[in-house]
Formats: C-alpha cells, structure tokens, sequence
C-alpha cells in the first residue's frame, strides 16, 4: 500500500453536450498529470450527455477516457450518464480506469436502477478505496459497508443542486462519515455555470468538494469555483478504520454488520404504524447545577412552563439531574436519584405532560447512564441505559436496544443518550426502520457546535420528528434542536433542498431556553419503503435491523 497519495478532484461545471465535457475531462486530466497527481476523481454525471444522446456515442466517450488515463499514467474514476439501449432511459453510473485503461470498477447507481448490486471498492496504488454515488448515501451497506470492507477512503460523486449547501451545516454528510467510520472522506461534487440554466438536463451543483481526515479535519476543500482542480495529499496509514471496527464489535450493534444477507430470506418487516395524533413538543435546553436539589427546582419550573403552553411532552439533556461532572456524578448515591425520580414523576402527573429526562441509575451495583421516560399519569414508561460508554470508569454499557422506546399517544418515540449514539447514525435509522415516528437525543456535550449541528443533521434524516437537546451550562455549549423530516417533499424553507434533509424547525443558542413545536404525526415512517425498492436485495438485512432494536 502506498504511503502517500496525491489526489485531484476536478470540480467541473456540466456542458450540454458528451463532446464537450469529454474535451474538458481530458484537460483535466491532463491537468492532475502535470500536478503529479496518482488519480483524479471527476463528479457524478461528469460525462453527462444530452436526452437523446445514442448509445454507441456514449460508449465512444468512455473509451476515449480509458484511453486518457491510459496516455498519462493515471488513475480516472468519474460519473457518467448511460443507457442499455438507444430507447431506454439515461441513468448515473461511474467507472474507474487504472493507468492502463483498464476498467477496474463499473458501479451502476443503485437509487436510479432499484435494483443494482453492490459496488466493490477498488485500489489505488494498493490503497482500498469506497464509491458511492450521491443519493446511494441513503443505503446504509453503500454509505458505510466499505468501511467494514477495509476501505481506507470513502469517495462520494455528486451533482447536488446549489441549494443543497446550507451554510451553517456545511459538509454535513461527509465529515461525521469520516469520524464514524476512522477513515479520509472525499466528496466530489459539481459546480455551476449560470448560463447553463436553460437546459434542462443540467443541474446547477454547488461545487464544495472536499476531503475530510478520519478524525474530521478538512484537509482541503473548494468553495463555489467552475472547472477547478483540487489537489491534496493524504497519508493512509493513518485511516485506520478504528471507529468502523468498534462499531463491529459492538455486543448489539454489531450484529448488524454481521448479519449474512446472502443466505437470508427476503425481510417482511414493514415497520409500526401510528395514531395520527398532533402533538407538541418541548425541548429544554437548561442550565443543569452540581447539586440535585437545584435541578430538580428548574425541572419542575420548566415542566410547568411547558404544560401552559400545551406541550404533551419535555425533555431534558442527558444527566439533567445530576449534572455531567464526574465529582457530581459520583456525589449522587441510589435514594437521592430515587427521590429526584419521583418528583418527576409527580410532576409529570400533576401538570398532565410526559417527561423525558437524564438521569444515572443503580442496577446489580453497576451504574448507567439512563434516559427516562414518564407518561403523564406519572408512570414510568421506559428506562434505557446508554449503550455506547464514553466514560467506562463512571458507566457501565446498557446491554439491549429495546428500552429505548415509548409509545406517546400511540406514536412510537425512540431515545438516544450522548454523541457516539448519535454519531453512529445506525441507531437512529435502525429506530427508523422499525417505526419510530419520533426520535429524541439527550446529550451533554462541549464539542464543537458546528459538527455536533453536522451529527444531528445526519441522524435526523430519517423520517422522524427529532429533538436534540444539549444542555446550557458548561462543559456543554447548548445549540439545541428541533428537526423535521417527516414531511420531507412538502417543506417550503428557502434554505433547504427540502426532499434530501431535515429541516430545523426550532434552534437555541447558548443560553437557557425551551423550543417548541407542534406536528401532525403520520401513519408510518416511510424510510423502510424507501430503502427497501431502491435495494430489494439487502430487504432482509434492513428487517433485521428494524428487528434488532424493536421492542415488540
């Protein structure tokens, strides 16, 4: 494997015509030659044709860019458009050229065929590289499976509309995949040419192509620029794949990624389904003291604050109760938690509002780090233990995903507790996958705000209403959220692509605060369907995991 690889991403702007892209490829690469480049990576789409381009133009295309990378010694991997036949619709594909011309991976985007298999990863240099091609970021085995594959990078081709860039997230989907996964994520993506709108066929991209390290610095990156070469170096040794790897071996989540799909029978899991109720929702974002006394005086002030303006449930950050310090942590013996319990619970009763909240609990002598949950009769509804520690000499880990939910008003409601559960976004599209119409994560974290936004972008895209809710008082640094996806194609916000993630509908700062929101739930979380017809083959594999964590 080689110990250092220079790599250019060519983040081109789409002609009209396969003649003139095909002239702009073969620039480029030249272009990477000249800048010492062992492999240049061009966008979704790249070789893009017009509607009714015939077949054999399209195949002339690609033989010329085999023939280009063959001439200049390099490594061509690209997304074009293609067609089985002269009658048959276009649909994205991408292919790698070695640097004899040969083809080394030919990779037909799954979101477009339905019915596709699998991409394989192919190497560079030694180095095992993973292609996703835009929307198949959406099927989980795409998304991260090359990872657990070996994959030491992780390339995404894009043709993003311009609108998919929120400023304020910015690489939201490709610098958690990083971190999650302990490997280089590349994306590579399009870039604009304004006056190409009146064709039809061309997407305006937003160009941002990027490369992220596996501990999620950016390592170079463009902004907006047409026709631009982006060249970095990358170290692989250092993308070790460590977080991938612990995910594997994870007592319960783990068994996900090793569940055998080939010899599996086609899932039938079609999710829970829903009261149609409407709801609202309260987060408090609160400033949690280093004694239980104070907490529980603010939890109860803000559980009735919430009941007058009609929420029908709060919730609070991770260990609200006791506060997140180890000293404090430790200060909080089993009757003072026991007693902080059933205040809660009284209140939930007396004001008639469910109660979500953090709180470590006692069990076999074994402390956890719990999230409860309190209907409003005062009862407890569930119980979960975290089940990714981060700090083992305070925790134990939970061992079973199924406390994780409640039913709320006959709406299936799911909870996480800290940043790697978020982080490992299975969870949360697990929780989809078996129903959950609603998803809240309790966290107390000090992070950096801008990649914890990224985390919760990601987790919340699943079709839930989802409540992130981080604490206001330091170590933690606030900014939380309240985010919708469960009406994906109908959202209006001019900053958002509405079908491709959720939308914050609420959002705090620093300070102490409480958001609100009101939601028509549905009868279903539609993301087991959607999954489901674009990979048909893994049908079974997506039912285990809906399984996997399901509580019925």
């Amino acid at each position: 494997m080689a110990d250092d690889l220079t790599l250019g991403i060519a983040q081109i702007a789409l002609e009209p015509e396969l003649r003139y892209n095909l002239a702009k490829m073969a620039i480029m690469i030249r272009q990477a030659k000249l800048k010492q480049c062992r492999a240049v990576f061009f966008p979704e789409a790249a070789l893009t044709c017009a509607p009714h381009t015939p077949k054999i133009e399209i195949d002339l295309g690609l033989q010329a860019l085999a023939q280009d990378a063959q001439e200049n010694g390099i490594y061509v991997a690209f997304g074009y458009l293609d067609r089985h036949s002269d009658t048959s619709p276009l649909f994205n594909a991408m292919k790698v050229y070695d640097p004899r011309g040969q083809e080394i991976l030919h990779y037909e985007k799954m979101w477009d065929v339905k019915k596709g298999p699998l991409p394989n990863l192919f190497e560079i240099d030694g180095v095992p590289f993973g292609a996703i091609i835009c929307a198949d970021r959406w099927l989980r085995k795409v998304e991260d499976g090359p990872a657990f594959m070996g994959a030491k990078v992780l390339v995404e081709f894009s043709n993003n509309f311009a609108d998919e860039w929120l400023p304020d997230q910015e690489w939201f989907w490709y610098r958690p995949r990083a971190v999650r996964n302990g490997v280089f994520s590349m994306f590579v993506n399009t870039s604009q040419l304004d006056g190409y709108r009146d064709h039809e066929h061309l997407i305006n991209g937003h160009g941002h192509s990027a490369v992220f390290s596996p501990d999620g610095q950016c390592v170079a990156s463009l902004a907006g620029e047409v026709d631009a070469l982006l060249v970095c170096n990358i170290d692989p040794s250092v993308a070790t794949g460590d977080v991938a790897q612990q995910r594997k071996k994870h007592p319960l989540v783990g068994s996900l990624w090793s569940f055998d799909t080939d010899s599996a029978e086609p899932g039938d899991w079609e999710g829970l389904t829903s009261q149609e109720e409407t709801l609202t929702f309260a987060a408090a974002q609160m400033q949690c003291y280093d004694d239980i006394d104070g907490n529980m005086a603010l939890m109860r002030a803000q559980i009735g604050t919430a009941a007058n303006k009609g929420a029908d449930v709060i919730v609070f950050p991770e260990l609200a109760v006791t506060g997140a310090l180890d000293k404090d942590i430790e200060a909080a013996d089993e009757m003072a938690l026991e007693m902080a319990l059933d205040l809660l619970s009284a209140s939930a009763k007396t004001m008639d509002i469910g109660v979500v909240f953090g709180m470590p609990y006692f069990e076999g002598g074994k402390r956890y780090n719990g999230a409860f949950a309190v209907g409003k009769d005062g009862q407890i509804l569930t119980r979960y233990a975290q089940t990714v520690v981060d700090r083992p000499h305070l925790f134990a880990a939970g061992d079973q995903l199924q406390s994780m939910w409640f039913d709320l008003q006959g709406v299936p409601v799911a909870m996480l507790v800290g940043m790697q559960e978020a982080l490992w976004s299975e969870y949360s599209e697990m929780a989809a996958l078996h129903g959950a119409q609603v998803l809240m994560h309790l966290c107390y974290d000090g992070g950096d705000p801008l990649f914890r936004r990224q985390v919760w972008a990601n987790m919340a895209s699943f079709g839930t209403i989802t409540l992130t809710v981080n604490a206001a008082s330091a170590p933690a640094n606030g900014g939380s959220a309240i985010w919708e996806d469960h009406r994906r194609h109908k959202k209006q916000e001019a900053y958002s692509r509405a079908p491709y993630s959720a939308t914050r509908v609420a959002e705090a700062y620093r300070g102490e605060d409480i958001l609100y929101t009101t939601e028509t739930m549905r009868t279903q979380n539609p993301h087991m369907k959607r999954v489901a017809e674009r990979d048909p083959a893994r049908k079974a594999w997506y039912a285990f995991g809906a399984q996997l964590v399901g509580n019925d």
